[in-house]
């Protein structure tokens, strides 16, 4: 519509037109049946009736007829096709009435005031005007009775909670606008156009918000009934009416106790686990929680509900969504319920809870994650946040003495004593440790390293007795939560240094060689990097640790450093490079003399360099050369900053990398460097030229960048130089090197891009 935009047309000139307008045209002139007579219209089994075009009257049309002449060609005949206009021009006077009040409300949408009218509009308001969109409301032209429905609606948002005499009329109003819109229900039937019921069940939603309208029973049925066929018909045709599930939802508010509603709420649990829409995921979710708490049910039902959920969330063939939406149902009653109820029923959702719990971190931990897309990683991923977020909520909820008794003893006297339940306990440990920050664990004497069964010692024990390089998953994953367990009551200061002391020579010794899992060895770098910052002294950091630790860096030139995408590799990277620096800081430290302390961090940063240039572009895939560049940029630029000047004399190590991934002009490399790697190692290299400059020593900088630059060239000449010798002394052999080099370079960068073209995709 195009005057909606003219700034000229404001919403005083609308509304003086539509007034006028209105006034002019006369558009009823007979009454309707009340809601009363046509209640069967609304019933699930009514057909209903087409009107056969052919026998429909002329005063249903909307614009007139084409003329024509019928017999010869008479001296009045423009008299009577005069007649005709002028009677079918009073059928379309509505069309008029309703592109005016369609303009009046886009003006008052577009209008941010809080004064609309002025005194004497506002006086037409409450004496003529509110009272003729009622009425056009409940009239036979569905268009315009939606259009001042709308016109209703918004005023009431408009002035509600405002004192003026519009405001009382519309609160007083009210009552009569919900009846008028239950007549237009009555006229447009049952298969309206979906438009129409948007427009209708906003309306409905709206008034029905207000504390001072009520609906009538066979109002209510007729209602229920119209929602009954919205709702199946969506769950068979996958287009669900978010409008038709909010209103359900206030009337379950409003504790409308009806046999429809009950079916109804069977079907609404199916869309809850099928449907792709999360605002209709959300909306059963609120609704079947009300129900199931607030509703009078035998005790019996509810506990099947809670049966139900958990039954179907270890369902093979259930989706990820519909999983997350039960845990989440869970989650909403466990919340509601009062503490009591859960006590009494501890056994029937803390051991599902649990077991669901375990078997869903088990399952991440297990399934391999370059064969799983993005979409589903991140969605199992959720689903075990959800449930472990659902446990810990029943916790949490539960008193002292049901903790104490049902779950804590339970845990340290036989779950954590059998092999089969073990991991269980462990998991269940985990999130026990959040409870107020670990006290209650505290308090209930499980954390006293001198009581023989408490969890606290029963977890350290079984972290020390176990092995690291363990290739069963269940053990990598114990031995993981373990030491989760301990971090989170180490990080909140429940447990003391000596505690974790006992564990720190186990992990600094084998929980870092590159022989060991990726999760295991993340958790021991989150572990080593806790205790070195409450600890200035380390004891355990020694050479070896050091050689582990940089091995790590050498793994990442041969294969990914952590498998696993997005934000958790980036986490590892970044917790590696905090525990390389740290432990590099506290050897040199410990050296005596400069010279030395020199020496040993050169022999360091050489080793560094080393790996950073160490990837064969003929036998690595260009993902696997492209990760490890940039994880080798960001280490050199974090050691940059952390050691500053005493790196001067060790830049030249560094630079060759920054200008590979820069400047060098080696169609190989160029191939091996992305456009990330390449921007990335920019910033870098304008980091630390900042940083040598703050220091008034860029020159120190120039002159390695120069020298990294002419060992990259020279390095590259002498490798030429081997090759052409090799080419002279046996050419035969000489061609079938460089044959089989590069099928397998084609080889192993055909299938690098197809992983990252499949990743992409799945993104």
């Amino acid at each position: 519509m195009g005057l909606s935009n003219n700034a000229s047309v404001t919403l005083s000139c609308c509304f003086e037109y539509l007034v006028d307008l209105s006034n002019d045209k006369n558009l009823y002139h007979k009454t309707f049946a009340a809601l009363s007579v046509n209640l069967d219209r609304f019933s699930t089994d009514y057909k209903h009736k087409k009107v056969d075009k052919q026998k429909q009257k002329d005063d249903n049309y909307l614009v007139q007829k084409d003329p024509g002449r019928s017999g010869h060609v008479e001296s009045n005949d423009h008299l009577r096709t005069s007649s005709q206009l002028l009677e079918s021009r009073d059928h379309i006077d509505h069309v008029i009435v309703q592109f005016a009040m369609e303009l009046m409300e886009i003006k008052i949408k577009q209008s941010s005031s809080n004064a609309l009218f002025d005194a004497s509009e506002m006086r037409i308001l409450i004496n003529t005007f509110v009272a003729r969109l009622i009425k056009y409301v409940s009239g036979k032209y569905v268009g315009l009775a939606l259009a001042s429905l709308r016109i209703l609606i918004i005023l009431s948002q408009r002035f509600n909670k405002k004192a003026g005499e519009l405001d009382q009329l519309l609160k007083k109003s009210r009552q009569v606008i919900l009846n008028a819109v239950f007549d237009l229900i009555a006229h447009v039937g049952i298969d309206a156009s979906s438009d129409t019921w948007d427009t209708l069940f906003m309306g409905i939603k709206y008034l029905l918000q207000q504390q001072d309208v009520k609906m009538t029973d066979s109002q209510v049925i007729a209602l229920l009934d119209i929602l009954k066929v919205e709702i199946y018909g969506s769950s068979q045709n996958k287009q669900h009416n978010l409008k038709a599930y909010q209103l359900v939802k206030i009337l379950i508010d409003q504790k409308i106790v009806m046999p429809q509603l009950y079916d109804m709420m069977d079907r609404i649990k199916t869309t809850m686990l099928t449907a792709n829409e999360e605002r209709i995921q959300d909306e059963c979710i609120s609704m079947l929680t009300q129900f199931y708490i607030h509703y009078p049910f035998d005790e019996s039902v509810r506990q099947d509900q809670f049966q139900f959920m958990f039954k179907n969330i270890m369902n093979q063939s259930l989706s990820l969504e519909g999983k997350c939406c039960l845990v989440k149902l869970t989650r909403n009653m466990i919340v509601q319920l009062p503490p009591v109820y859960l006590g009494e029923k501890c056994e029937l959702i803390f051991f599902p809870l649990a077991l669901q719990l375990s078997n869903t971190s088990l399952d991440n931990s297990t399934v391999n994650q370059l064969e799983c897309t993005w979409s589903e990683d991140q969605l199992s991923c959720q689903l075990e946040s959800k449930m472990q977020d659902a446990l810990y909520q029943f916790l949490k909820r539960i008193n002292d003495n049901v903790l104490d008794q049902h779950v804590l003893n339970l845990i340290s006297k036989q779950w954590i004593r059998s092999d089969k339940l073990k991991y269980v306990a462990i998991r269940t440990c985990v999130v026990l440790s959040r409870l107020s920050n670990g006290q209650r664990l505290k308090s209930a004497g499980h954390l006293d390293v001198n009581r023989s069964d408490s969890i606290i010692n029963l977890i350290i024990d079984h972290i020390i007795n176990n092995d690291f390089e363990c290739n069963k998953k269940k053990q990598k994953c114990m031995l993981v939560n373990s030491l989760q367990f301990v971090y989170e009551l180490y990080q909140h200061l429940v447990i003391s240094d000596v505690i974790v002391g006992r564990i720190m020579q186990k992990i600094c010794t084998t929980g870092v060689a590159s022989t060991i899992p990726g999760d295991l060895r993340f958790a021991c770098f989150k572990m080593i990097d806790l205790y070195t910052t409450r600890n200035q002294s380390h004891p355990h950091m020694n050479e070896s640790l050091l050689s582990d630790l940089i091995d790590n860096w050498g793994q990442s030139s041969k294969k990914k450093i952590y498998v696993g995408g997005g934000n958790r590799q980036d986490e590892y990277v970044q917790m590696l490079i905090k525990v390389t620096l740290s432990c590099m800081n506290r050897l040199i430290a410990t050296k005596s003399s400069s010279p030395s302390e020199q020496e040993h961090l050169g022999q360091i940063i050489s080793q560094l360099r080393n790996i950073s240039v160490k990837c064969d572009l003929s036998k690595c895939t260009r993902e696997l050369v492209q990760d490890h560049y940039l994880n080798m940029l960001k280490l050199f630029v974090a050691m940059c900053s952390k050691l500053k000047s005493k790196m001067n004399a060790h830049l030249t190590l560094v630079t060759p990398l920054l200008y590979i991934c820069t400047e060098y002009p080696s169609r190989s490399e160029q191939r091996a460097v992305s456009a990330r790697e390449e921007n990335f190692a920019l910033d870098c290299k304008r980091v630390i030229r900042q940083q040598w400059e703050s220091m008034n020593q860029l020159d120190v900088f120039v002159d390695a960048y120069e020298q990294g630059k002419l060992e990259v060239h020279k390095k590259s000449t002498d490798k030429k130089k081997k090759e052409d010798l090799k080419a002279v002394k046996d050419p035969i052999a000489y061609a079938k090197q460089k044959l089989s080099e590069q099928k397998t370079k084609k080889r192993k960068r055909s299938s690098g891009d197809e992983n990252v073209d499949s990743v992409k995709r799945r993104k």
